[in-house]
C-alpha cells in the first residue's frame, strides 16, 4: 500500500472517532448528564393569591380582672423591696395628703443594682457595632466561598466545552486538508505540502481529542462533588445574609435588629433598676389618717407586710382583685385602671399592689380606688377591672391570622417576583387580633393572605385581582 493510501485511511478512521466524541459531547440528553445551572423543570401552574402589608400602629392590650367592692376603710402601704428603713416621716394619728412621703428605704443595694445595670447597658451599646461587623464579615466570607466554589465548578464545565469546541475545529481543519489532498498523486505539484498539511491536521486533531478526554474525565470526577459544595455554600450564604440582616435590622423600614433588641432589653433592665431605686421613697397613695405605722428607722421592711395603714375619711369605695405575674409586672401603685360597675365605667387608680404572690393561687393581690363614688354603699359586689398590661406604640403590626407556625417558629409567606418565599419572623406582644412584628418583614413586603394546600416556600404564585 503506498504512503498516500495509508494517510487517507488513517485520517478516515480518526474522523469517525472524532464524530463519536463530538456527538457524545454535544448530546444534552446523555444519561447521567448534569443540567446546567439555572435550568428549570416544566413550570407548574401558578397559585393565585392575594396579598396585604403590615402597618404601623399601636397595640394597647387591655386585660380584664374580676374584682369585688370593699368599703373605703383603710389602705395598706407596702415597701417595694426588702431593705432597711432609713427614716419615717408620718406618725400614727397624723393626717397625710395623697402623695406625701411616708418612709424611705436604704438604697445601697439598689444603687449597686443600678450601677450594674448601667454597665451592662453600656456594654451592650459598645458591643453592638462589633457584633454587626462580625456578622457582616461572616456574610462576606460566605459570599466569597460561594463565588470561589461556583467558579471552580463552572471552570471544569467551561474547560470541557472548550475542549469539545477544539475537537470540532480540529476535525473541520482535518477534513479541509483531506479534501485538498483528495485526487492528488505524488507526481502532482503541491502534493507534498498537502500531505504535510493532513499530517499536521491529524496531530492537532489527536491532541484535541486527548485534551477533551482529559477535560471530560475531570468533569466526570469533580463536577457532582463541586455542585454539591456550591449548593451547600449557597445555603450558607443565605443563612449568613439573613443573620446579618436580622442582626443589624433596617432602620428605614422600622425593623429592629437582634443587636438593637439586646440593647433595648439592657436599657429596660437599667430603667427598671432606676425605677426600683426611685421607689425606695414610699408615698401615701390616698389621703387620710395614719392608723398604724409598723416600721421604724433601722427596721427591715418587707414587701409582704404593710408598713403603714391609712384610714380614709369619706373616700370612694375600694375594689380588690388579683393579678397574674405579667399584670403585676406591668402595673404599679398609682397606675390607672377602669372599674366597670352596672354597665358604667369609672376611672380608678391602684392603691395597693402586693409584691409577693399568694402561695396557693400564685396571684398578686391588688386594690384600686375609683375617682368618684360608684353609687352604692354595699360591699362584696362583683365588678370588672380593666387595665393596660402591655402597650407598644408605632410598632409594625400584622393580623394574627396571617401567621403560620413551624413548631414554635412563626413565619409568613411573602410574594416576591412570582414566587412564595417563607420568611421567619420574631413577634412581640399581641392583642386578640394583631401582633407586633419585631423582625423578619417590613411594611413594604407583600404578605400572602390566601391559604392553599400547595402553598410552600418557592411555589409559583400569581397576584389575584383584588377589589
Amino acid at each position: 500500500m503506498d504512503y498516500r493510501s495509508k494517510l487517507i485511511r488513517r485520517a478516515a478512521a480518526l474522523g469517525v472517532a472524532g464524530a463519536l466524541v463530538a456527538a457524545m459531547a454535544g448530546c444534552g440528553a446523555a444519561p447521567g448528564a448534569v443540567p446546567p445551572e439555572g435550568s428549570q423543570p416544566a413550570a407548574a401552574q401558578a397559585i393565585e393569591v392575594k396579598v396585604a402589608s403590615a402597618a404601623y400602629g399601636t397595640i394597647d392590650r387591655q386585660t380584664e380582672f374580676v374584682g369585688r367592692v370593699e368599703a373605703a376603710d383603710s389602705v395598706k402601704v407596702y415597701a417595694t423591696s426588702q431593705a432597711k428603713v432609713l427614716k419615717t416621716y408620718a406618725a400614727p394619728g397624723e393626717y397625710v395628703e395623697k402623695g406625701q412621703l411616708l418612709f424611705e428605704l436604704d438604697t445601697e443595694n439598689l444603687q449597686t443594682m443600678v450601677e450594674t445595670a448601667r454597665l451592662q447597658y453600656e456594654a451592650a451599646l459598645s458591643g453592638a457595632n462589633t457584633t454587626i461587623i462580625q456578622s457582616k464579615n461572616a456574610y462576606d466570607s460566605a459570599g466569597s466561598m460561594y463565588s470561589t466554589l461556583k467558579e471552580s465548578r463552572d471552570a471544569i464545565e467551561d474547560a470541557r466545552d472548550a475542549a469539545s469546541s477544539a475537537v470540532s475545529r480540529a476535525k473541520k481543519a482535518l477534513e479541509a486538508a483531506q479534501q485538498q489532498l483528495e485526487g492528488m498523486t505524488e507526481e502532482d505539484e503541491g502534493y507534498a505540502e498537502a500531505a504535510a498539511a493532513v499530517e499536521t491536521a491529524m496531530k492537532v486533531y489527536e491532541s484535541a481529542q486527548a485534551g477533551y478526554e482529559q477535560a471530560n474525565n475531570a468533569y466526570i470526577q469533580n463536577y457532582d462533588k463541586l455542585d454539591e459544595q456550591v449548593d451547600s455554600a449557597r445555603k450558607s450564604l443565605v443563612t449568613a445574609r439573613d443573620t446579618y440582616q436580622n442582626t443589624k435590622g433596617d432602620e428605614e423600614a422600622g425593623v429592629t435588629g437582634t443587636v438593637q433588641s439586646q440593647v433595648d432589653l439592657a436599657k429596660i433592665s437599667y430603667d427598671n433598676a432606676v425605677k426600683s431605686l426611685n421607689e425606695a421613697k414610699v408615698y401615701a397613695p390616698v389621703a387620710g389618717i395614719v392608723s398604724a405605722r409598723n416600721v421604724a428607722a433601722s427596721d427591715m421592711a418587707t414587701p409582704g407586710a404593710p408598713a403603714y395603714i391609712i384610714d380614709q375619711e369619706g373616700g370612694a369605695p375600694m375594689v380588690s382583685f388579683n393579678l397574674s405575674e405579667d399584670g403585676a409586672n406591668a402595673l404599679t401603685v398609682g397606675s390607672p385602671v377602669t372599674v366597670v360597675y352596672s354597665g358604667q365605667e369609672y376611672p380608678a387608680h391602684i392603691t395597693e399592689l402586693s409584691n409577693s404572690a399568694n402561695p396557693q393561687t400564685g396571684l398578686y393581690a391588688a386594690k384600686a380606688q375609683t375617682d368618684e363614688p360608684l353609687g352604692t354603699s354595699r360591699s362584696g359586689g362583683v365588678v370588672k377591672v380593666k387595665a393596660s398590661t402591655a402597650k407598644a406604640e408605632n410598632a409594625l403590626l400584622l393580623p394574627l391570622e396571617l401567621l403560620e407556625y413551624d413548631e414554635n417558629q412563626p413565619f409568613v409567606y411573602v410574594y416576591r417576583d412570582g414566587t412564595a418565599v417563607r420568611v421567619d419572623v420574631t413577634t412581640g406582644i399581641s392583642s386578640a387580633e394583631e401582633v407586633v412584628i419585631l423582625s423578619g418583614i417590613t411594611a413594604g413586603d407583600q404578605i400572602i393572605t390566601t391559604w392553599h394546600p400547595d402553598l410552600k416556600d418557592g411555589a409559583a404564585v400569581a397576584l389575584a385581582q383584588q377589589q
